[in-house]
C-alpha cells in the first residue's frame, strides 16, 4: 500500500492540495502497478521463450494469460493483444482478422499461439525438469514418464538442437570418439516406443513437441543477463548423474556462467538465492559478497559473513 488520504469529511473540508495529493498518490499506483505487469511478463516470456523457438519458421507468438502479445515471430505480424474470448482453453481456436485463425497452446503461464492450418494437428507438449534431477521424469501432455538416464541425456541433446542431430552426432555426444551410431538408433528406438510415435522424428533426429525445459529456461536468463531468474532456476545441476560428454560440458557451462552472472550482478537476492545452492553453500567469494550487499541488521548477512550454513 502506498498510502492513504481521508476525505470521507463533508466536501466543504476539501482543499486544493487534498486533490493535488490523490491525483498524485493514484498516478504512482498505477505506475507502480505497470511495473509489476512488466517484471511478470518479462518473467513468463523467459520461461517459454523455447516454446516458441519451436515453431521454426511457422507463425506464431507468446501471450499473457490476458492475451497480450510478448513475443512474436515474425516480428510485428500480430496487433498488441489478442482477444482470447471469455474461456479460453487448450486448443482453443482465436480470430485473427485478415490473417485467418489462431490456435492456443496452453502454458504453465500463459499461451503459445500458432497460425492455425487446415488439417494440422496440434503439437504434443513435452515438459523436461532435469536441474538436480536424480531420477528425470518427462511430462507428455501431463502424463508423467520415468526416463533412463539414456534417453533423459538424448532428450536434452534434442532439446538444445532443435534443428536435429544425426546419430553420428549423437554417439559422439553421448559416449565420445568411440560412440557408435548404431547404439544410438537402437535407444532412439525404445526412446520413441516410450513416448508414443512422432514426438521424435527421423532424418535427423529431433522433437516434435512444444519444449518446456528448466534448463533451456535458465540458460535464456543467463543469456539476458537475468541474475535473479537464472538463480531462482537453477535446482542443482543439469542431470547430475550423467557422465556423458555433452551433458558434463553443458552442466559445467551453466554452472559457471550462472556464477559468473550473480557475482557480477551485485544483487544480493540473486546471490542469496545461489548461497543456498550446493555450489553456492561452499562459495567463500559469493560469501564475502553477500556479507557487504545485505542492509546492516539483516539477518542473512551475518550467515553469510560467518560463513554458516543459510539454509
Amino acid at each position: 500500500m502506498i498510502g492513504a488520504v481521508d476525505i470521507t469529511g463533508p466536501a466543504r473540508t476539501f482543499h486544493p492540495t487534498t486533490l493535488a495529493l490523490v491525483g498524485a498518490a493514484a498516478k504512482l499506483a498505477e505506475k507502480h502497478l505497470e511495473t509489476r505487469i512488466a517484471v511478470r511478463d518479462e518473467r513468463l516470456l523467459v520461461r517459454n521463450l523455447p516454446h516458441l523457438v519451436g515453431l521454426r519458421d511457422e507463425p506464431g507468438a507468446l501471450l499473457s494469460p490476458r492475451g497480450r502479445v510478448l513475443a512474436a515471430q515474425p516480428d510485428g505480424w500480430l496487433a498488441e493483444r489478442v482477444d482470447l474470448g471469455l474461456d479460453p482453453a487448450d486448443g482453443m481456436r482465436v480470430a485473427l482478422g485478415a490473417r485467418g485463425e489462431g490456435v492456443l497452446e496452453q502454458l504453465a503461464e500463459g499461451y503459445l499461439l500458432r497460425l492455425h492450418r487446415p488439417g494440422a494437428r496440434r503439437r504434443p507438449s513435452l515438459a523436461l525438469r532435469f536441474l538436480g534431477a536424480e531420477r528425470p521424469v518427462a511430462r507428455l501432455d501431463g502424463r508423467a514418464i520415468r526416463l533412463s538416464s539414456r534417453h533423459a541425456e538424448l532428450l536434452m541433446l534434442l532439446a538444445l538442437h532443435p534443428e536435429g542431430l544425426t546419430a553420428d552426432r549423437l554417439a559422439t555426444a553421448l559416449y565420445g570418439d568411440a560412440g557408435k551410431s548404431v547404439t544410438v538408433r537402437a535407444e532412439m528406438h525404445r526412446l520413441r516406443v516410450q513416448l508414443d510415435a512422432g514426438i521424435v522424428r527421423t532424418q535427423p533426429y529431433r522433437l516434435q513437441a512444444a519444449v518446456d525445459a528448466d534448463f533451456l529456461a535458465l540458460r535464456e536468463a543467463l543469456r539476458l543477463g537475468r541474475a535473479r531468474r537464472a538463480a531462482d532456476l537453477h535446482r542443482g545441476e543439469l542431470l547430475p548423474a550423467s557422465e556423458a560428454p555433452a551433458v558434463r560440458e553443458e552442466r559445467d557451462a551453466l554452472a559457471v556462467a550462472l556464477r559468473s552472472l550473480v557475482l557480477r550482478s551485485g544483487d544480493a537476492e540473486a546471490l542469496w538465492s545461489y548461497a543456498r545452492t550446493e555450489e553456492g553453500r561452499t562459495d567463500e567469494e559469493v560469501r564475502e559478497r553477500l556479507a557487504v550487499l545485505l542492509p546492516g541488521g539483516d539477518p542473512r548477512r551475518t550467515l553469510a559473513g560467518l560463513g554458516l550454513d543459510p539454509r
